[in-house]
């Protein structure tokens, strides 16, 4: 299996746990979760907002759930920088 397919079945298997959570606040909850790791993970590797945004995006149109914005991107990065200043 290559890695493509590898990383689209991993997001199939992600998805299908969320679609499993009966708790709305809670799926609401892990879904977020997601998108702040698929940002993190861009950040780590140096990613641009666009090319994050591009990312996360794909990501999420594999797991069959709706596109954000870039405010969205924006939002996790500013958390992402403001948690990483406090360990400095």
């Amino acid at each position: 299996m290559q890695k493509d397919e590898r990383l689209i079945e991993a997001l199939n298997v992600v998805s299908n746990k969320v679609d499993k959570i009966k708790d709305k606040k809670d799926k609401t909850k892990a879904e977020i979760a997601i998108k702040q790791a698929i940002v993190e993970f861009c950040y780590r590797n140096g990613d641009t907002p666009t090319e994050t945004l591009d990312f996360l995006n794909t990501a999420l149109t594999l797991m069959n759930r709706e596109a954000v914005t870039k405010g969205c991107v924006t939002h996790h990065l500013k958390n992402i920088k403001n948690s990483s200043d406090l360990t400095t």
